[in-house]
């Protein structure tokens, strides 16, 4: 992947990842080859009170920038190349909790634009926002390189006000993809997401 880390390095693990910012573009190629499987992957802990944090995954899938389907908890292999894995509901267990396997090269050639969300479960129903979800984040990994994990998003610190979050775009451009970093906050459920996110702009 052409990233260039510059001062967005921060350091997770003992490892270097870039910790990304709203408009900031990576290229998903490398060496001349474009990288072809991902991993969109959230993560947080066990909430030590009640009710438990339900942090989901989603992808909207476009045509021509046209909004035509979504990938999320009831619609888990509706779009060929995109698998999203089993539903973690407390955020128990080590690392990431949630994942989704997006594989580039599997993707219907009338598909422009894949949109990654992460949103709480009845957040409002339960009074919940990011706030209160101990350590979440969000990850994409590179699975063409063993799994490295390229960009990570901190939920608890840099949205807590909010119950979900457009995380950014991968685009196609020609044979290539693009990964551009939208970072918006909604502070409704999953539905006004979706509402809010039937443009592109």
């Amino acid at each position: 992947m052409a990233i260039d880390l510059g001062t967005l390095q921060t350091k997770n693990n003992g490892k270097f990842v870039v910790d990304l910012e709203k408009g900031f573009k990576v290229d998903l190629e490398k060496d001349g080859k474009s990288l072809k499987h991902l991993t969109f992957a959230a993560g947080w802990d066990k909430a030590t009170v009640l009710p438990d944090v339900d942090i989901d995954i989603q992808a909207i899938i476009y045509v021509d920038d046209v909004l035509k389907n979504m990938v999320y908890y009831k619609n888990r292999t509706g779009v060929e190349g995109i698998e999203l894995g089993k539903d973690n509901r407390d955020g128990s267990g080590e690392g990431e909790d949630e994942k989704m396997k997006i594989s580039l090269d599997k993707i219907s050639s009338s598909i422009n634009r894949i949109r990654l969300m992460v949103s709480i479960f009845k957040a409002q129903e339960r009074n919940q926002n990011f706030g209160i979800a101990k350590n979440a984040f969000i990850s994409l990994h590179n699975d063409d390189e063993g799994g490295k994990e390229e960009a990570r998003f901190n939920l608890t610190s840099d949205y807590s006000m909010f119950t979900g979050i457009t995380i950014g775009d991968l685009v196609k451009n020609g044979d290539t993809w693009t990964f551009v970093v939208i970072g918006n906050g909604h502070a409704g459920n999953l539905q006004n997401m979706v509402d809010e996110n039937e443009s592109v702009k």
